[in-house]
């Protein structure tokens, strides 16, 4: 692999993982629900460990309180306290 090769893959790399770090801080900062229990869906687990779900086309960065494995797409508690988010099945 040449040197100009190996720079495109690193700037491809550091763009993707901006994109990334944008989608997880527009999430956190998308937090607008009141209190209480909805129903949402898994999509997986942030790179920093929360669970990532979906309510009504957005997505919510939670506390994760489930204790099995369970597929994309499947149907999750999404409890919202005043300063938190869970999400359990």
């Amino acid at each position: 692999m040449d040197t100009s090769q190996l720079l495109l893959d690193l700037l491809q790399s550091a763009r993707a993982r901006r994109a990334n770090l944008i989608e997880e801080i527009a999430a956190k900062e998308s937090r607008t629900l009141e209190p209480g229990q909805y129903t949402a869906f898994w999509v997986k687990y942030a790179s920093n460990g929360d669970g990532i779900v979906l309510h009504n086309g957005k997505k919510y960065y939670t506390n994760v309180n489930g204790t099995t494995s369970i597929p994309r797409g499947a149907p999750v508690i999404l409890t919202v306290t005043a300063k938190k988010l869970f999400s359990s099945w």
